[in-house]
């Protein structure tokens, strides 16, 4: 039994550097441009952006409430 990767959809920044799933979507930390994209699991779409007002931020957990 072999892995098989499909790739469903771009990450919306340069350079992402951090994922976490949630039941919003799938939460991503870019390093390149400092923002936290939330995409929809189904289509790739961005449902909520913002900055982070970090520098290079490197990974992303979500405690059910806060990210």
């Amino acid at each position: 039994m072999g892995l098989h990767l499909t790739k469903a959809f771009d990450a919306p920044g340069p350079h992402p550097n951090g994922m976490q799933g949630s039941t919003e979507g799938l939460w991503i930390l870019d390093q390149g441009n400092n923002k936290v994209t939330c995409q929809s699991y189904s289509d790739g779409a961005v449902l909520k952006s913002f900055d982070t007002g970090s520098d290079r931020g490197s990974g992303i957990t979500h405690s059910g409430t806060h990210l």
